[in-house]
């Protein structure tokens, strides 16, 4: 990835996540969309077996109800991927600075982890939101996973132009 747009990457994102950590939870609900485009409920046999344990509750199917439990879902994957995103982009940023990719992989996660407690933070700052250390753990495990793999990919592409001067 070229510095550039990996530069581009990391602002777009942190601009999302300043934009909607700033909105109240009524501001940026999803339920009314979920029933209007999913009437049926699909998946409501997949997802009756699926329970979550999360702020001293049980999240469920049966307990929260289907479209506050689809809502649920989309947003802790909404968390892993955008925080996934940031850390590609601050991954790539700071790549040839160090030249390193073990001390990229670690600067990157770590940076992002951070990113992600000062997003909680700041949702704490905005009124009817409700910050949590299980967000910054699901940001942090998106962040650890594609710094994962961009690490492997730099390992490899490393490799691959050591055996082309050799």
């Amino acid at each position: 990835m070229k510095k550039r747009t990996a530069i581009i990457l990391t602002v777009v994102v942190l601009v999302i996540l300043f934009i909607s950590s700033s909105m109240t939870y009524q501001q940026q609900t999803i339920v009314p969309l979920l029933q209007h485009y999913l009437p049926d409920q699909p998946f409501t046999g997949l997802l009756s077996h699926i329970e979550i344990h999360y702020e001293n509750e049980i999240v469920s199917l049966k307990t929260w109800g289907y479209y506050p439990f689809v809502e649920f879902l989309l947003r802790k994957l909404a968390h892993l991927t955008v925080f996934a995103a940031l850390s590609i982009g601050i991954y790539y940023m700071i790549l040839d600075y160090t030249n390193t990719p073990w001390l990229t992989f670690f600067t990157a996660w770590m940076t992002t982890t951070g990113l992600a407690a000062f997003d909680e933070y700041h949702q704490f700052l905005t009124g009817g939101r409700t910050p949590a250390v299980q967000d910054v753990m699901i940001d942090s495990t998106g962040a650890f996973v594609a710094c994962l793999l961009c690490f492997i990919i730099s390992i490899l592409i490393k490799r691959r132009k050591e055996r082309k001067t050799t």
